[in-house]
């Protein structure tokens, strides 16, 4: 199991509703345990400033013998929590991500969007990801490449949202059929480390 949390202002308790994309890695060796991560800065909000120093933190829970391990020590008679973190230094001149990965159209007709899907194809106009159905909306959409480089999702059906009853989800696949060859936030996942 892995998990993730921003902490500020000093909490023990971040927030849990960040979910960025990210990978982990663990072995167990002759020194021990060891454990590889990979973090894309895509996923991550910083200023851009020339040098850049992080505070940071990893944890290990073994459930089974009550065990807890971080890498930043603490003791637990010292208060704070974000202000103990490590530092991560030698950061310069990150190039800010790209924050526009796609935008949507929602098409009046379901008709609209197989019509287009299959001029795109025929004008040469590159498809990112097939018709498909997603599993957060059940909108059906296709993915198709500007030239700029961002995607345009052409679609139909989306559920439409009532704020007052609306409760967070979470879904195992961006989709519940379809979108081939998507490149969806969710299909970016790093490949494993």
């Amino acid at each position: 199991m892995k998990q993730d949390d921003i902490c500020s202002n000093d909490f023990f308790i971040g927030d849990r509703s960040w979910d960025p994309v990210w990978d982990v890695a663990t072995s167990v060796d002759s020194l021990g345990w060891v454990v590889e991560m990979r973090i894309p800065f895509s996923q991550l909000r910083f200023p851009q400033t020339r040098d850049q120093v992080w505070g940071i933190n990893f944890f290990r829970w073994v459930f089974r013998k009550n065990e807890r391990s971080q890498w930043a020590f603490q003791r637990k008679t010292e208060t704070g929590y974000a202000s103990r973190f490590g530092h991560l230094v030698g950061l310069r001149a990150i190039p800010a991500p790209k924050r526009l990965m796609h935008f949507m159209l929602q098409c009046r007709h379901v008709d609209d969007v197989g019509s287009t899907y299959y001029l795109c194809q025929d004008q040469g106009v590159e498809i990112s990801g097939s018709i498909g159905r997603h599993t957060n909306d059940h909108m059906m959409s296709s993915y198709l490449r500007t030239p700029s480089g961002f995607e345009v999702e052409y679609g139909w059906g989306a559920r439409i949202v009532d704020d007052t009853t609306w409760q967070v989800q979470k879904h195992e696949a961006p989709s519940i059929w379809g979108h081939r060859g998507s490149l969806t936030p969710m299909s970016r996942k790093p490949a494993p480390v």
